[in-house]
C-alpha cells in the first residue's frame, strides 16, 4: 500500500513545501509504507507558531462572542465529521489496528476525546457558558 503523500505544511495561512521533504509513515502490524508526511524544519515549525499567536493576536477570534465560535466549531465539527471515513482509513494504517473500529465506537470515540464534537455541540444557548469559561488572555506569549 503506498498510501497518500502529505508534503506541505501550512504556515500563516500558505501551504508550503516541507524543507525537509517527507519521512514514511508505517504501519506497525503489516511494516508497509502507510504514507507520507511532511517533514518540516525548526524554522517552519517556529514560523508555522509564530503565525498561529499573530493571528490569535489580531485575528477576530479573540473578539468573537461565544455564540459566534460556537458556530465556526459547528462548521469546522461538521466539516470533520465529512471526512471521517478517510480519517478512519489513515488512522487505521498508520497506527496497525488490524480492523475498523466498530460504527458506535467510530461515532462517539471523537467527542470522547474532545477531537471533535458533533454538530450540535455546543448548544446554540451557550454564550452565556462560552463567556464564564472563557480563559483570560495570557500576560506573555504561549510558544
Amino acid at each position: 500500500m503506498a498510501g497518500p503523500v502529505f508534503d506541505q505544511v501550512l504556515i500563516g495561512g500558505r501551504w508550503v513545501p516541507a524543507a525537509g521533504g517527507t519521512y514514511p509513515v508505517v504501519n506497525p502490524a503489516t511494516e508497509e509504507i502507510a504514507g507520507h508526511a511532511p517533514a518540516c524544519s525548526v524554522a517552519q515549525a517556529e514560523a508555522a507558531a509564530s503565525a498561529a499567536r499573530d493571528a490569535f493576536e489580531r485575528g477576530p477570534w479573540r473578539t468573537m462572542s461565544g455564540g459566534e465560535r460556537a458556530a465556526l466549531l459547528r462548521t469546522a465539527a461538521e466539516r470533520f465529521q465529512g471526512e471521517m471515513d478517510g480519517l478512519v482509513e489513515l488512522t487505521i494504517a498508520e497506527t496497525g489496528e488490524r480492523s475498523a473500529p466498530s460504527p458506535r465506537r467510530s461515532r462517539s470515540a471523537p467527542s470522547r476525546a474532545g477531537c471533535c464534537a458533533p454538530p450540535s455541540w455546543p448548544p446554540r444557548h451557550s454564550s452565556k457558558a462560552c463567556r464564564r469559561a472563557r480563559p483570560a488572555a495570557p500576560s506573555r506569549p504561549v510558544l
